[in-house]
């Protein structure tokens, strides 16, 4: 059952201005329930290892996402100190069964852009991070009420 204190404060003051006073029961209901919002999620090591094990390409001698971490994380690589440890600490969160990459972090967002602009990764690397770090959700999800039905909007409303 949704909680009808915090349907009721979403359904008169519509913070994210959807027009619930203009819509039936049922409407508000079905917007309530569809999935138009997102948020960040973890990005367990394992998906990232799947992740890291990608992008090669042996007819262009490109490397995979994790080789090129790891071959920046050796100090004999031409990067800088910032790019190695961001390289060390990213080969250590893919090895680990134990961690997770999220984006809601300013240290985990700062040490992948660290990556990009080291050039251990590409923009489109990123971003394809990012996309596995995002879920799509509706507002009743955000709200944490739950499935909203048309009779928990009439109740609310009443």
């Amino acid at each position: 059952m949704a909680d009808y204190s915090k349907l009721r404060e979403e359904l008169t003051t519509d913070p994210l201005e959807r027009g619930y006073a203009a819509m039936s029961d049922a409407e508000a209901a079905a917007d309530l329930n569809s999935e138009h919002r997102t948020r960040t999620v973890h990005i367990s090591s394992a998906a990232l290892l799947t992740w890291a094990g990608g992008g090669a390409n042996d007819t262009t001698g490109v490397r995979s996402r994790y080789e090129r971490i790891e071959a920046n994380a050796d100090e004999s690589e031409q990067s800088s100190r910032a790019v190695r440890g961001a390289c060390k600490a990213a080969v250590k969160m893919v090895e680990r069964s134990d961690t997770y990459l999220d984006f809601a972090n300013a240290s985990h967002a700062a040490m992948v852009d660290g990556l990009v602009a080291g050039q251990v990764l590409t923009s489109d690397e990123k971003d394809e991070l990012v996309a596995m770090g995002t879920e799509t959700i509706s507002r009743a999800t955000e709200l944490g009420i739950g499935r909203v039905l048309e009779g928990y909007v009439t109740k609310a409303r009443a």
